[in-house]
């Protein structure tokens, strides 16, 4: 028994991981000036900076996986 609860948190901790990258793109993209979206490169920048390595290819699947807008239609 005390091992799937240990089995459960190393699960749950795993998901958090790998959720990470997008719950802080999300929010990134959630607070970028709208008059200027931020592109792909300069969110995987951002993210670089926030010791998050993903390449920009991976951050178009995140945000596609979102269903968030490349910068050029996010534009207002």
């Amino acid at each position: 028994m005390e091992q799937r609860l240990i089995f459960g948190q190393k699960m749950q901790e795993s998901m958090h991981i790998l959720q990470m990258p997008l719950i802080e793109l999300k929010n990134i993209i959630d607070n970028e000036d709208k008059r200027k979206p931020l592109s792909d490169q300069k969110l995987q920048k951002i993210l670089a900076d926030k010791e998050i390595k993903i390449s920009r290819r991976t951050i178009a699947k995140y945000r596609e996986e979102l269903k968030i807008l490349p910068s050029y239609l996010r534009k207002i």
